[in-house]
This record gives C-alpha cells, structure tokens and sequence, in this order.
C-alpha cells in the first residue's frame, strides 16, 4: 500500500492522466489522479484513492493502469462496482477505456485518459444511438466575417446539398423543441402529481455496520425550480419491505433514493410487509419533511409485528394458529403449519393468539382417525411483548396448568386429599379427573369436581361461605375499621355463642380487645387478649393488644418488650407493620438494639462499654450515629457487629455463639 502522502488525491487545477472524474456523488466535481500500478480505492484513509461516504466498502474496487492500458476489478465489496450499468463479479479485472462510466457506491465516475480536445473542435460526448446522418461532406469553412469563402472549385450541386442538410437539421430541432415545450406544459398542469418530478437513481450504499441496502433503476424528469435533490434513506424493521410513492413501488428496503422534494413539505411514504409464513400482508404509512439543509433524510418504518417460534413439539401433533388482528378485530385468521423447521422466527401482526396442537386417534369402533386437541393457550403479540414460543416434550402433554384464587385469600388447596398450598395458588395438575377443595377456617369446605383431559389451563376464583361466626367475625371487622367500636362489640359477643371453632373464638376475643381498648377499658381488654394467646395462630395479635395496653398506661419499657417478638419473628406483614406503628409512638425520636444470643446470657459492649444487663437486652433511646456492639461469653468465640442508625429505627441483632475451638 502506497503511502498516504504519495495516494491520489482530488484535483482542480492542475489536470493529470489518467484520472477519474466525479460526474455525481456525496462529493461532488473534481477528479481523482491515477498512479501507474496499483491504486486502491475504498472508504479507509489508507486506501490509495479515499471515497468517505458509507455506500463505499472499506476496500472496495481495484484499478492498476500499465503501459497497455488500465483495468479495474470489484474487492468483493457490499455494494459492488458497475461499469456502463453492469455489475463487475468480484475480483474479475475489467478493461478501461477512455470515457468509459463507473458506478462505486453512490458515486458516478468517468475514466478519462487524456484531455478534453480544443474549443473549436467537435465535445467528446457519451456513446449514443446512432441517427441517421443528413451529410457525408465536411463542414463548411468560413471567413473571419462569418460567410463562405468563394470558391470556383466546388461545384454548386453539393453546394446544395449542404444546404438541405442544414434544412433538415434545423426542422428536426424544431421537432424536438415542441416536444419539450409540451412535456413543460405537462408537467406544470394543476393537479399534476409531484411523482412526475422525482428523480430516481440507481444507488446501493452500505451501512456503518456493514448493512447493504439498494435502489431502483435511474429516472430523471425535469423539476420545479422550488425543488432541490434530497437523498431519502427508507429502512425497515424488523423486515424488509415494498414501499411506494402513490401508486408507484420504488424500492425494496432497505435503500436509498434522491428525488427532487420542496423544503417543509408534506410527504407520504407506504410500506407493504409481506408475512410470506402465514399468507398476510400489513401497510404502515409514514410522513415526512424535508427541511432545509439536510441532505439526507432518514425515513424509518417499524412493522407491528412479533415473533411466533416453535423451538420443540412432540411427535405426531399438529400445530394449528388463530389470530385476531388488531388492525382487523373483527376477522379471525385459521392457520395450519405444514413444514415446520425448529427455532424459525414466523412473524405475525399484533393481536391476539390462541395456539392448539393436535393428533390423531382412532375412532371407536371404526376404522377412521379424528383429530384431538391435546394442548392448548392463549396469549397476545403487542409492542414491548412480541414473542411466543412452543417448547413442549411429550411429558408437558400429561399435566395442565392449575390456577386457583379464593375470596377471601389464604384458603388451602387440595387434590385429591393432597395439600398443594394455599391461594392464590399455581401450579400444574396431571391431566385426568381430580376433586379440588379449598379449605379456611371460619368458612365451609368449597369441593368441585375438575376433568382435564388435555394440556390447557383451569383458571377459577372461589368466593367462599362463611360459617355464622365467621359472618359475624366479617361484620365486626367492617365495623372496626370504620371507627364502628360501640357497635361492633354486641355482634362480637353475640358470636361467642355460635358455636364457633377454636381459631374463631381467639378472632372474636381479638377483636372483643380491640372494642374495650378503644373505650379505654383496659382491664376487660387486657383479658381477652389474653384469651386470644390461648391460640398459637393468633398468640402475637394478642401479645400485641397487651403491649397497646402497656403504652396506654404509661409503661414504654414493658411495652416495648412486649412489642420485640412481633418485630423479630413475625411473618404477618399487617401485624409487623401494626407493630411499627405503635414503635414510632412509644419511641418517635430515639432508636432502639435488640440484642439476643444463643446461647443467651453473653456481656454486651456498646462502644467499648459494657452494658449490665446480658442478653437478650433492649438498648433504648439511642440516637444517630454509629454504634459498635460487641457480644462476649466465656468459651465461645466473641462477635462484633457495627449498627448506623437513623432516627427512630428499631435493629435487631441475634446472633448464635460458636463454642472455642469449633470450626
């Protein structure tokens, strides 16, 4: 490779040979020097001849100029080298001649090999159709007053002839001047559609990343004086597509087109996606303005479409697609699948889905075969969700899909006598026949029979019926949370004598303390929260209705002791977050450390100070900062611990001591 000082580079003013000359193209005018031997042109700076326009490959064509001429040879570029039209097969050298037209990208280039003739003498011109020639003679000679010099040597017969000649040449320009008369006149009807004035080259141009795209065929008609030329970049996602003007196709995407277009105009562009896999078609219609200045204007279309893949199926099955459109609501399409290759991506519109395969079975008692659904789903192709895939094995067609909700939540789910959770439940069910119930203290038993005989989701919510305590227990609640206490206290106890279970009788004397609390009664509160501890699913609930009691009574310390378990252990996010709340009124300002050990019975230091009491301990009115605990016992091996505290924040701190010498 040649130097970068020593490449071809643009020239003006001087004129050397041979060149080539920028007929049209992002950098316009001008002409390339050519060196004898090698000269590389491509898009990277240390290329002999440098194009810097992403149409031009980073090495992309190849002309070596000898003693017998020159030839040029394509580098396997994206976008190829044309020559007179004619794409060149990569690295196959092709003679150049004088005059000869190149196509690199979007730029178009002459070859030249020597200088333009005088002024007097006939333009070199491009080879065109031959016309029928009107004289044979040479032309005239003149004098320096513009007439013939006489001459008694030509004779008056061809003297003739010349001037039919120029009879005729000066008819045949009159012709051709009304014919263009009439296409202006045409072109500047009202009415008349601004597709008559576009251009249309014929462009292929590269992408940064490497992306081809290319053009149509290359149509001129005269513009508007209010038109300028203006490169249009069409590209599509996520697939390639038709687009139009008008009526007209002009492209495949992705490609680039320059047209003549009048600034901060309105204009329409379609594309047509062609969804070959299913047998559908989609329009999308973009508008667009060119402004002044820009030179190339970006037109994107984004199709409304997703990805169907089937990754794995069981042998046998069918796979069969019906699809409602949300460009079309109202019609449904039915597809079948035929060959189906694993893991191909199937795009289809936005919409919603339902997918069923199904297999064949013999008939009872004939000799003919049925088609029957073996799986089954539903699901929706939108915009930030555009993907489905079937990934199935032959055992995924012996189970379903089991989705149950209970009103209220927290019930248990059984099948067939076998507790799988608790609501909202999901899990899977082997197909067949099952009975499901859900159970809930302080409600009936709910019991349905289910049958399952293919892969396809059971979804059911259950209200459950109430017990008439439970319906009280429901009653009161309401009541309790709309500041209802007076009222709420008869109805709780006349629950009592409901014969209700032991779970309902701990609910009802809960909520009997909450009633008495709020009235300030707080020795018959303090019993019945008592009561509700008798219960080991609702002993916390009334270890919180005595710590509310405590506070009540102007002990913070007993309190808060009361409270420490709830915070610590407690699953019930209503009880902790209760908890929390009465925290912040024993202790607005302050934090609190509760430190505990296993074994208990461990010296606390706080800071390098030690505390009396051993743990478990409670470390009350702390303020911000940060705190080092320190927690030692004899024969186990010490453990430090660093706390930052903000204001009013309750830490705890449990830890389990290893004896000495354990690992």
């Amino acid at each position: 490779m040649a130097n970068p000082d020593e490449s071809t580079q643009m020239t003006e003013d001087k004129e050397e040979y041979p060149c080539l000359e920028v007929l049209a193209g992002p950098i316009p005018g001008g002409r390339l020097s050519l060196r004898k031997g090698k000269n590389l042109i491509g898009r990277l700076s240390e290329n002999d001849i440098v194009l810097d326009d992403s149409s031009i490959s980073r090495r992309h064509a190849l002309i070596e100029v000898g003693e017998g001429g020159a030839t040029i040879a394509d580098q396997g570029s994206r976008n190829g080298t044309k020559i007179q039209g004619q794409r060149l097969e990569p690295d196959q050298p092709y003679p150049l001649t004088h005059n000869t037209r190149l196509q690199l990208g979007a730029f178009q280039l002459r070859y030249l090999t020597q200088a333009a003739p005088p002024a007097t003498a006939e333009p070199v011109r491009e080879p065109e159709p031959a016309q029928p020639e009107l004289s044979q003679e040479p032309p005239l000679e003149t004098n320096a007053t513009g007439e013939e010099p006489p001459s008694e040597e030509m004779p008056e017969a061809p003297r003739v002839g010349r001037r039919w000649g120029r009879l005729l040449l000066f008819g045949l320009m009159a012709v051709l001047l009304v014919a263009a008369v009439y296409e202006v006149f045409q072109f500047m009807k009202p009415g008349k559609k601004t597709e008559k004035a576009r251009t249309i080259e014929e462009e292929e141009t590269e992408g940064e990343e490497g992306e081809a795209i290319s053009g149509g065929d290359e149509r001129q008609l005269v513009p508007s004086s209010s038109f300028r030329q203006v490169i249009l970049d069409f590209t599509s996602e996520p697939i390639p597509a038709a687009v139009f003007f008008g009526k007209e196709e002009i492209g495949q995407t992705d490609f680039r087109v320059s047209s003549p277009m009048e600034d901060g105009k309105l204009y329409e562009a379609r594309a047509i996606y062609k969804l070959e896999e299913i047998g559908e078609t989609l329009e999308e219609i973009v508008t667009f303005a060119p402004t002044a200045g820009v030179e190339v204007l970006p037109v994107r279309f984004r199709a409304k479409v997703g990805l169907f893949k089937i990754l794995s199926l069981p042998a046998g099955v069918d796979v069969y697609l019906e699809g409602s459109f949300d460009s079309d609501p109202t019609r449904t399409k039915p597809i079948k699948f035929g060959e189906i290759t694993f893991g191909k991506p199937i795009y289809i519109p936005y919409g919603q889905y339902s997918v069923e395969l199904r297999r064949s079975r013999p008939l009872e008692g004939a000799q003919d075969f049925i088609p029957q659904v073996v799986y089954r789903r539903k699901f929706e192709i939108k915009e930030g969700g555009g993907e489905y895939a079937l990934n199935l094995k032959e055992a995924d067609l012996s189970l379903f899909p089991l989705q149950i909700a209970s009103i209220p939540s927290g019930a248990k789910v059984l099948v067939d006598g076998q507790e799988l959770g608790t609501t909202p439940y999901e899990g899977q069910a082997a197909t067949g026949e099952h009975i499901l119930v859900l159970r809930r203290e302080g409600f009936f038993d709910y019991s349905q029979p289910i049958r399952m005989d293919l892969n396809a989701p059971f979804v059911s919510e259950i209200p459950l019926k109430t017990s008439l305590a439970g319906e009280i227990i429901n009653k009161a609640t309401t009541m309790i949370s709309e500041k209802r206490h007076g009222e709420a206290l008869p109805l709780l106890v006349e629950g009592l004598s409901r014969d209700p279970t032991p779970r309902e009788t701990a609910e009802i004397s809960y909520l009997i303390g909450i009633c008495y609390l709020w009235q300030r009664s707080f020795q018959e509160a303090d019993g019945y929260f008592r009561k509700t501890m008798e219960h080991q699913d609702l002993r916390l609930h009334g270890r919180l209705g005595l710590a509310h009691i405590a506070f009540h009574q102007g002990d913070p310390v007993k309190s808060l002791q009361l409270l420490i378990e709830i915070l610590v252990s407690s699953q019930d996010l209503k009880l902790r977050n209760d908890a929390g709340i009465l925290f912040q009124q024993i202790s607005p300002l302050k934090s609190v450390i509760y430190v505990n050990s296993s074994p208990a019975g461990a010296i606390v230091f706080v800071n390098s100070e030690q505390v009396s009491q051993m743990t478990p301990l409670i470390l009350r009115d702390l303020g911000v900062g940060t705190y080092r605990i320190e927690i030692k016992k004899v024969g186990f091996v010490p453990q430090e611990i660093k706390l930052n505290l903000g204001v009013a924040e309750f830490r705890p701190v449990v830890v389990t001591l290893q004896p000495v010498g354990e690992t």
